[in-house]
């Protein structure tokens, strides 16, 4: 779907207990933040579920002539209840476009009450941590560079994130075993972490809306925890 499809989707009734918030609301609140900022998205991309229902937007936006990665606002809504309006600042790759949720997700909110005045004064304070966020995400990727990981080591963690955490599916460890055998880009064929970390992220960008900002947050947090380097 296009944004122009995503706005054409019905919003629901507002209720006593329930308010919702129109995709179109959160999409044109984080332009404007954007804007007073002096940022501009140069893509974006929107996972989709339910006929619209459950969507997450990725926002890609370039920063500084940076040519390996770009900043990215993540943003979560549904209409079917499911899944509350969540937003975070992040980094992708611009290469293969896979996205880096690091670090907590900066704002999750059920749609009760007030969420719709709530979601400007949020959105702007998840814009301005863009760049903080960025600067680390370029600071971990030199580091994860510097980790030496063999093939051996990256079949063996992708093994266990299958088995024994249950964060990729088979279908994707599927994935993640190509990616490691033959790279699909040219700068993850080295053996580091940097490679296994693409490798993985390649093979969830297909992840369910309902699950993708959760599934890259349980990832992030798994090289943490191995490593060490993302502290």
């Amino acid at each position: 779907m296009t944004r122009e499809d995503i706005f054409k989707v019905p919003v629901p009734e507002r209720t006593e207990s329930y308010s919702p918030v129109a995709h179109k609301a959160v999409i044109r609140r984080v332009e404007t933040q954007l804007q007073k900022n002096n940022l501009e998205i140069y893509s974006e991309d929107f996972k989709v579920a339910r006929d619209g229902k459950q969507v997450i937007g990725l926002m890609n936006i370039r920063y500084n002539g940076e040519k390996e990665l770009g900043m990215q606002f993540a943003w979560q809504n549904s209409y079917d209840k499911s899944k509350p309006v969540a937003f975070s600042a992040g980094a992708h790759a611009w290469i293969c476009m896979n996205g880096m949720i690091v670090g907590e997700i900066q704002y999750v909110r059920r749609h009760t009450g007030t969420v719709l005045e709530e979601i400007a004064g949020k959105i702007a304070v998840t814009v301005e941590q863009l760049t903080k966020r960025f600067t680390n995400t370029q600071i971990l990727t030199e580091k994860m560079k510097n980790v030496t990981v063999s093939k051996r080591a990256m079949a063996e963690l992708a093994g266990r994130l299958y088995i024994e955490h249950e964060i990729i599916t088979a279908t994707q460890l599927s994935v993640i075993k190509k990616e490691i055998i033959q790279p699909t880009f040219e700068p993850f064929k080295y053996e580091n972490l940097w490679s296994f970390y693409n490798h993985v992220t390649f093979a969830l960008k297909e992840d369910h809306p309902s699950t993708y900002l959760q599934t890259h947050k349980k990832f992030h947090g798994f090289v943490e925890e191995q490593f060490g380097v993302l502290v």
